[in-house]
C-alpha cells in the first residue's frame, strides 16, 4: 500500500454509513437508560415498602394478636387502599415518577443534539468536499498566497515594534478574507468544527443531568426508608420492671396501644413526607431540571483557532471519532443490556 492510498480520505457513503449506525446505537443506549432507571426505582419502592411492613409487624408484636391481625391488615395494600403502607407507596411512586419525567427530558435532550451532531458531520462532510474541490484551482493558490504575504507584513510590524502597523496589516488581512470567497470557504470550516465542539460540551452536560438524576433519586429514596432500626424510635429505653410492667399493660391494651405508640406515630411520618419532604425534594428537582434547561438554552461555543487543514485529514478525522463513538456506544449498550437481562448482577 503506498502512502497515498494509505491516507486516502474515507468516502461520503462511508461516513454516512458510520452516522447511520451510531444513531441506531445512541437509540437503543436512549431507550435502555429510560428502562432501567424505571425498572430500579420500582424495586426501590418494593424495598422501601417491605422495610415499612417488617417495622410494622415487628412491632404489633409487642401489643399481643389482636395488634399484629391489624397490622396485617394495614400491610395488605390490596384490599386496603386507604393504608399508611398504601399512602407510602404511593408517595414514593410519584416521586419516582417526577424523576422518571425529569430523566426522560435529558434523554430525549440529548438524542436531539446528538441527531444534530450527526447533520452538523454530514454538513461538514459536504463542505470538505467543497473545499477540497478548489485546492488544485490557482485563484484558491494565489489567494493563499496573498495572505502568507499579508501575515509575514504583520509580523514584520510586530518584529519593529509598530503596533499601528500591525493593526492596520490585521485589518488589510481581515478584509481580505471576508471579502473572497475562499477565505468565506474557510471562515465557515472553521465555524462548524466549533460547532461541533460546542455541540460535545452539550452533550457532556447531559450525560452529567442524567447521572446527577439517578443520584438524586437513589439518595431521596433512601432519606424517605421508614424502618425501626434507622427512623423509628417507639418504645423509649426502660428498666427491667418498667419493661415488665409495660409488657403486660400492652397485652392487656395491645390495640389501643399499637395504635398510639405506632399506627399514629407512622401516619404523622407519611404524612410528613407527602406535605413537607417530598415537596421540597420536588420543588429541588425543578429548580435542578429549570438550571439543566437553561444550560441547554446559553450554552456558549468553546471558540479555538485551528489551522487548515487538508479535505483527507479532516475526514480522517471525522471517521476516527465516529469510529470511537460507536465502539463506546456499543460497550454501553452491552453493560445496559446485561444490566437489563441480569440486575442482581
Amino acid at each position: 500500500m503506498n502512502e497515498n492510498q494509505k491516507n486516502k480520505a474515507p468516502s461520503v457513503g462511508k461516513i454516512v454509513s458510520l452516522v447511520k449506525e451510531l444513531m441506531e446505537i445512541q437509540a437503543k443506549n436512549a431507550m435502555l437508560t429510560t428502562k432501567i432507571f424505571a425498572r430500579e426505582g420500582k424495586e426501590q419502592i418494593q424495598d422501601k415498602t417491605s422495610k415499612m411492613k417488617e417495622t410494622m409487624l415487628e412491632q404489633a408484636k409487642k401489643y399481643g394478636k389482636k395488634a399484629e391481625e391489624l397490622a396485617q391488615n394495614y400491610n395488605n395494600t390490596e384490599q386496603n387502599k386507604e393504608s399508611i403502607v398504601a399512602s407510602y407507596q404511593s408517595s414514593l411512586a410519584d416521586l419516582q415518577k417526577k424523576y422518571e419525567e425529569r430523566l426522560q427530558g435529558a434523554v430525549k435532550e440529548k438524542e436531539r443534539w446528538q441527531e444534530r451532531e450527526q447533520r452538523t458531520i454530514l454538513k461538514q462532510q459536504e463542505m470538505m468536499e467543497e473545499h477540497h474541490s478548489v485546492l488544485e484551482n490557482q485563484e484558491y493558490k494565489d489567494y493563499k498566497i496573498e495572505e502568507a504575504g499579508k501575515i509575514a507584513e504583520i509580523r514584520s510590524e510586530l518584529e519593529k515594534g509598530n503596533l499601528d502597523g500591525v493593526t492596520a496589516k490585521t485589518e488589510q488581512l481581515k478584509k481580505m478574507k471576508k471579502e473572497s470567497p475562499f477565505g468565506q470557504m474557510e471562515q465557515a470550516l472553521k465555524e462548524i468544527d466549533e460547532k461541533r465542539q460546542k455541540i460535545q460540551d452539550i452533550l457532556v452536560a447531559c450525560d452529567q443531568e442524567i447521572k446527577n438524576c439517578e443520584k438524586e433519586r437513589d439518595q431521596n429514596i433512601e432519606q424517605l426508608t421508614i424502618d425501626q432500626n434507622k427512623q423509628l424510635a417507639m418504645v423509649p429505653k426502660q428498666n427491667v420492671w418498667q419493661r415488665m410492667v409495660g409488657k403486660l399493660w400492652n397485652k392487656l391494651n395491645g390495640v389501643g396501644k399499637f395504635k398510639q405508640q405506632v399506627i399514629d406515630q407512622l401516619s404523622q411520618k407519611v404524612d410528613s413526607m407527602k406535605q413537607e419532604t417530598i415537596p421540597a425534594m420536588q420543588e429541588k428537582m425543578n429548580q435542578q431540571k429549570q438550571k439543566f434547561m437553561t444550560k441547554m438554552k446559553n450554552a456558549k461555543e468553546e471558540l479555538y483557532d485551528r489551522s487548515l487543514e487538508t479535505k483527507e485529514t479532516l475526514l480522517q478525522r471525522a471517521e476516527s471519532k465516529l469510529k470511537d463513538s460507536i465502539e463506546k456506544g456499543k460497550e454501553k449498550q452491552e453493560k445496559s443490556s446485561e444490566k437489563w437481562k441480569n440486575p442482581e448482577r
